[in-house]
């Protein structure tokens, strides 16, 4: 998949690429998920995305009923078909 779709957390694949609001008001920005965990694994009805773009490092907990814009490339980047 090298084209961006949209899915819920329980669908999504550590390596790939989410496009989430991480800086509190700002607007969405593509990052890499290094580590997702389940509802059983975090106690809560939400999931857990470890992200990183770069240098910087987010956990964020997200809604598995909510689609999020994923693709399994950077989308920011130029690729060769």
């Amino acid at each position: 998949m090298t084209e961006q779709m949209s899915i819920t957390a329980g669908g999504m694949v550590e390596g790939w690429w989410v496009e989430l609001p991480l800086e509190g008001d700002g607007p969405p920005v593509w990052a890499r998920i290094g580590v997702l965990l389940p509802p059983e694994r975090t106690g809560e009805d939400r999931y857990a995305l470890r992200l990183h773009r770069g240098d910087d490092v987010w956990w964020v907990k997200v809604s598995g009923r909510l689609p999020f814009p994923v693709c399994d490339v950077d989308p920011t980047q130029e690729h060769s078909t």
